[in-house]
């Protein structure tokens, strides 16, 4: 067996997707729109 690393998120389709997305989550941020892919925020302790 041989175990290699996780390589499709490298791709130049995965990275094109990537830079899009993040483009397209900063628009919608400016324009005071919701995010495409928001995370919540982690709670204080």
């Amino acid at each position: 067996m041989v175990l290699t690393p996780h390589l499709d998120g490298l791709s130049p389709q995965a990275s094109r997707d990537t830079v899009d997305m993040v483009g397209q989550n900063l628009l919608a941020h400016f324009e005071g729109r919701p995010l495409l892919t928001p995370l919540p925020l982690p709670t204080p302790n």
